[in-house]
């Protein structure tokens, strides 16, 4: 039962890193557009 929480909270953990890398990219991806290269001086 123990690995079955530990699991369970492994996976809701990961979850949630995911969704945060999302919103990280909205916001960061306006200067650095889609390619990485960005806007000059930004």
């Amino acid at each position: 039962m123990f690995r079955v929480v530990m699991i369970a909270g492994m996976l809701a953990a990961t979850a949630a890193a995911a969704d945060d890398g999302a919103a990280a990219w909205r916001r960061c991806a306006a200067c650095h557009l889609a390619d990485g290269k960005g806007i000059p001086g930004a």
